[in-house]
């Protein structure tokens, strides 16, 4: 091999070996966003439920009373969601996701979430065909003739866990940029040795 051609060789391989470690690193401050984000979330879960609607936020544990208002239930997307408006004992309203279609009055537990944003493969919402993808609190509400409804619906199923896969991604990118350079060293021996 020619000293040029070596020298292209081991800028490849250096520019590949900082490529593989600067992605390592990025999963390293991914790995330390996602334990954080874990741990703040099940902070929220285990907090008590709020007392007011002041403290309401995403995740926020809440105890509601109220009457389900079960005519007014819409089925949300393919996997039987369905979410019925629960007239709670201010007047006011708040949408509630469960696996079924309950009714009458009723004492819920479950956890506050915003309105769902569609996905890059999911349907628009159509309220004149009575068709949901997506939880639009607001446009539900104005669906079903509601007011005032809360901002966030209460989900009523399980919290879900937040998969961490980071550490797995920052051993794959770091091994790779050592295996580059046992191989590249050992490649460079074999072409020297007589």
């Amino acid at each position: 091999m020619t000293r040029a051609k070596r020298r292209v060789s081991d800028v490849a391989v250096a520019l590949a070996f900082l490529i593989l470690v600067g992605l390592g690193t990025w999963q390293v401050q991914r790995l330390h966003w996602k334990e954080a984000l874990i741990e703040a979330r099940q902070a929220q879960f285990a907090a008590p439920p709020i007392s007011s609607w002041d403290e309401a936020a995403e995740f926020r544990r809440v105890r509601l009373q109220g009457t389900f208002l079960s005519d007014r239930a819409l089925p949300v997307g393919m996997q039987g969601r369905v979410i019925a408006p629960l007239a709670l004992d201010d007047g006011s309203y708040v949408l509630v996701e469960a696996a079924d279609r309950p009714s009458g009055r009723a004492t819920i537990e479950g956890y506050l979430r915003e309105s769902e944003g569609a996905g890059s493969f999911t349907p628009a919402n159509d309220p004149a065909k009575g068709q949901w993808f997506t939880a639009d609190i607001p446009a539900m509400a104005q669906a079903l003739g509601l007011a005032p409804v809360r901002p966030f619906r209460v989900v009523t199923a399980p919290p879900p866990a937040l998969p961490n896969d980071h550490l797995q991604y920052v051993i794959t990118w770091y091994s790779l940029a050592v295996a580059l350079i046992v191989i590249y060293v050992l490649a460079r021996r074999r072409q020297t040795a007589p």
